[in-house]
């Protein structure tokens, strides 16, 4: 179809009147947005330029605080979508100043009736969705649907918690279990309450080539078998070497052994086991680092959705390579509203974001002596000061674990070795001692120390009696 067409065919299919009202408080009416932004959904739109302006608008508002004027609305558009043609971007453009040239409408009728529109249009998508999948329908999986369409409710509705019913919450509290997600790791499940839950934001901190995507596909891996379902986000390695990492991790198969005809058999075998023993699925998708946004993550969920598939875990790898939604001065700035976009992401998407980031230069010196050129053989912790950039990403984050240079045990095989986590900050938890792994970085492996019969006194003093001899070599040697 020719784009002029196109265009002309958007523009007819502009929505019916009461989508009208609500785009057009939800672009002039700051405090109506901020009100229901995280209640309303892009999907809820039947126009796709209604959907566009809602989402640019949306986008302004996290950037800014604020709802944009017309003249902003206008360029933030442009600057998010200039790969489209230019006769659509008029569709938008004119749409948008249509918006800001007719009158506000009645802000009490259309929030009285918003939770009706809203859940009509889930009804609608629902009931799509199962059209499309009627040969595979999971009758649970649409009555949870149902259920959750039948809950959503204007943020009206809920005035928190009281004082007065503190007693009673409490004996009467019983948390669902549904909503925790484990890793499958128990030093760190300890950290974490039993498991992250959805909105919350963990960071894995370590200086170059520590071991930050190694961490990620473990974690991711153990999650799986827990049943969660992931979507893995990788914006340096390709989906095939993200998904030999995973394939490795979960057949213990090392990497470059995967096409090996002699391994093929166990390999499917244990991958089918995976099949049978989770109900996750996991699914990696590439991003060109520093030309990818949250909004293109954003676009494959929603893809992922209309599949019916809804990641309760979302990995980043990682987010400080993500575009900003806007250039700042000073790239501190960018990254730290760039981890405050990340967290209310999850929240809208219901998941728990986990990622990685950089150590700062202080980091590196913690693990490297850059003039003898040569890892040192004690590293001390990581903390938040050695974040990279902007230090409110530490204030953000729900939980940050700083990796430790990786470390011989004598017990093990040359290919094992000691990984340390340490707990930088946990919300919920006074755990601070260090997290002991064993790990293999050939099969992609990662293993709690605490699910094997292994002491971790002695093995922290087998360690340090191995540093111990290190330290009386070089005195010998300087001698």
């Amino acid at each position: 179809m020719p784009e002029n067409d196109a265009a002309k065919q958007i523009s007819v299919a502009l929505g019916d009147k009461f989508e009208r009202q609500v785009i057009n408080l939800f672009c002039r009416d700051t405090q109506f947005c901020q009100k229901f932004c995280s209640l309303l959904k892009e999907e809820h739109f039947s126009s796709s330029v209604v959907a566009t302006v809602y989402k640019t608008t949306k986008a302004f508002l996290q950037a800014y605080n604020r709802t944009p004027s017309c003249d902003e609305l206008a360029s933030y558009i442009l600057a998010t979508y200039d790969t489209l043609s230019a006769d659509v971007l008029d569709v938008y453009i004119d749409f948008a100043k249509e918006v800001y040239e007719e009158n506000l409408p009645d802000r009490g009728f259309v929030e009285s009736n918003l939770v009706a529109f809203i859940k009509k249009a889930e009804v609608s998508r629902l009931i799509w969705h199962t059209a499309q999948s009627i040969k595979t329908l999971d009758i649970n999986e649409l009555k949870a649907n149902v259920d959750r369409i039948a809950g959503i409710k204007s943020t009206d509705d809920d005035l928190g918690v009281s004082s007065d019913n503190f007693l009673s919450r409490l004996l009467l509290r019983d948390e669902d279990e549904s909503n925790i997600l484990p890793t499958g790791f128990v030093n760190i499940d300890r950290v974490i309450r039993g498991g992250f839950r959805p909105g919350e934001l963990a960071v894995v901190l370590a200086p170059t080539n520590r071991g930050k995507s190694f961490v990620l596909t473990n974690i991711g891996r153990g999650m799986l078998s827990m049943g969660s379902s992931i979507a893995h986000y990788s914006l340096e390695m390709s989906e095939d070497d993200s998904m030999d990492r995973y394939v490795a991790s979960m057949t213990r198969v090392n990497v470059n052994e995967l096409t090996s005809s002699s391994k093929f058999r166990t390999i499917a075998g244990l991958l089918e086991g995976y099949k049978d023993f989770t109900k996750g699925k996991l699914y990696i998708k590439f991003y060109s680092a520093k030309e990818a946004t949250l909004a293109d993550i954003q676009n494959h969920l929603d893809m992922l959705g209309v599949q019916g598939v809804f990641p309760e875990t979302i990995i980043i790898d990682y987010i400080d390579l993500l575009k900003p939604s806007r250039e700042r001065r000073e790239k501190r700035f960018e990254l730290g509203e760039l981890y405050e976009a990340t967290r209310a992401f999850g929240k809208r998407n219901n998941a728990c974001v986990i990622t990685a980031s950089q150590t700062n230069r202080q980091g590196e010196l913690i693990d490297y002596d850059y003039k003898s050129k040569k890892t040192t053989v004690k590293p001390n912790a990581l903390n938040v000061a050695h974040i990279s950039e902007d230090w409110s990403k530490a204030g953000t984050a729900d939980y940050i674990f700083g990796i430790r240079r990786p470390t011989k045990y004598s017990a093990w095989s040359d290919e094992e070795r000691l990984v340390i986590l340490d707990v930088l900050k946990s919300r919920t938890s006074s755990l601070r001692d260090p997290l002991l792994f064993r790990a293999n970085f050939n099969q992609s492996w990662l293993e709690d120390i605490t699910s094997m019969d292994i002491s971790i006194a002695q093995l922290k003093m087998d360690i340090k009696n191995q540093q111990d001899l290190l330290d009386q070599d070089d005195d010998e040697n300087t001698i």
